[in-house]
């Protein structure tokens, strides 16, 4: 585990898995600089965290931020995500996700990082037809966000190598937890069309099997260096707490409300994955660890939703 004291660098630090992960490492009394291209992420208070509002494009302003700090671990959560092919934005996510990697990895390749993690996504994996897909595959992806993810990679595993920077780059599925608030999200959405009995568009066939990461397995994975340290100079790693279908997520969640979901599907064009990540490579290098139940999991989820909405209410 990552020791007390530990300097730790953090992009992204207002997004969901930034937020938590912020959380967890408070909680080990970790000095952490926390990097946002927008708000300043509203952290419990702790000394140990100082936020920064920096264009992660911009070398010279991040060089201004850590030009002078030494960290020990490296976090890289900084995306932009969910591109469309048919918007007019399609470029960005590409440029932002490829040239905040390159300026972060040209900032710290002359520190002594013990470990850079970034966190991929298995977007990398659209327009494969396989039914399971392993990280030493052939990648093509069709769409900006795994076109950025698999650019991302090769950059750092080229930092990695010239620069001896022992990175980890793991590919996510559908992440989910507490405090989630996102709607373009599947779990908060769902909830949100329970709670509110409106109509809930589906955006694939409902017994499909997806990847799921419950946020509080990917904080424990990412804080677990004893056994990351075992891997290679680079490794892309599949990351997923649960494979399961879009129907028994659903199913779940309407015990838990006591309602049916009404829902329309409607499928999205330009999107051709139906296979899933393979885990044998995640297992092996975290094989001491026992992921919570998927009932748990969503179980936790539904109470933090239904506390934030009440609160919400009351204000």
């Amino acid at each position: 585990m990552i020791s007390e004291g530990s300097k730790i660098l953090v992009t992204g630090g207002s997004g969901y898995i930034g937020n938590n992960l912020i959380r967890r490492l408070s909680e080990k009394n970790c000095d952490i600089v926390s990097i946002s291209n927008k708000k300043i992420p509203n952290i419990c208070p702790n000394p140990n965290v100082t936020n920064f509002l920096c264009d992660l494009e911009d070398f010279n302003s991040l060089s201004k931020v850590i030009e002078n700090t030494n960290f020990d671990y490296v976090y890289h959560l900084a995306a932009k995500s969910n591109a469309n092919p048919l918007d007019h934005d399609y470029s960005r996510a590409i440029k932002f996700n490829v040239n905040s990697t390159v300026n972060v990895l040209e900032n710290i390749r002359h520190k002594k990082v013990k470990k850079f993690f970034f966190t991929s996504s298995s977007s990398v994996y659209d327009d494969n037809k396989s039914n399971l897909f392993e990280e030493t595959m052939l990648l093509n992806p069709n769409n900006a966000y795994g076109v950025s993810k698999l650019c991302c990679e090769k950059i750092i595993y080229s930092y990695a190598k010239n620069y001896n920077i022992p990175s980890i780059a793991l590919r996510l599925g559908s992440v989910f937890g507490k405090n989630d608030s996102n709607h373009l999200h599947l779990i908060p959405s769902i909830m949100a069309s329970l709670q509110s009995s409106k109509i809930f568009l589906l955006k694939s066939d409902p017994s499909k099997i997806i990847d799921l990461v419950y946020v509080e397995h990917l904080c424990d994975f990412m804080l677990d260096v004893g056994n990351l340290s075992k891997c290679k100079t680079f490794n892309a790693i599949n990351f997923s707490s649960y494979q399961t279908s879009i129907n028994e997520i659903i199913n779940l969640l309407e015990n838990l409300f006591k309602k049916k979901l009404i829902f329309e599907i409607k499928k999205e064009k330009n999107t051709n994955r139906n296979g899933l990540m393979s885990l044998s490579l995640m297992e092996k290098t975290y094989s001491n660890y026992i992921t919570p139940s998927l009932n748990s999991a969503i179980e936790n989820t539904y109470h933090s939703f239904i506390r934030s909405n009440s609160s919400l209410w009351k204000s």
